[in-house]
């Protein structure tokens, strides 16, 4: 499971939406009951976006990665991905909204990725910056 229909997707990407359960559906592209259901779930949690901010970008000194997740989210984690795709740092997301502080000294300078997991599914992306 975790396929999700093109127009979902699209749908998703304009809205922001972050819902691990429909994430989790698998949607028949054929007008079902399913698509429908979908839709109107998507329309109701229009506003139950994710995000990921990182101040300043790039990272010269310190930096605050700021994430929000749905209040209703058990499990969520921030990925720092490197630029050659190993994860470097893990960190637990436990409140709707948490800030996490970061050095440049903490990492190599280069390119990364933060990747927020919602319930072990990729939710979103966001590239900084570090610069020594």
């Amino acid at each position: 499971s975790g396929l999700i229909s093109i127009e979902e997707a699209d749908v998703r990407s304009q809205t922001g939406v972050c819902d691990p359960i429909i994430n989790q559906r698998l949607i028949n592209n054929n007008g079902s009951e399913q698509d429908e259901a979908i839709e109107s779930v998507l329309n109701e949690n229009i506003n139950m976006g994710c995000s990921i901010e990182v101040v300043p970008n790039p990272v010269t000194s310190t930096s605050i990665i700021t994430t929000t997740v749905n209040e209703k989210v058990t499990n969520a984690e921030l990925h720092v991905v490197s630029s050659q795709g190993v994860t470097v740092k893990t960190y637990k997301v436990t409140n709707r909204v948490t800030s996490i502080e970061i050095r440049n000294t903490d990492l190599s300078s280069g390119v990364y990725w933060l990747q927020l997991f919602v319930n072990g599914i990729p939710e979103k992306i966001k590239k900084f910056i570090t610069i020594k």
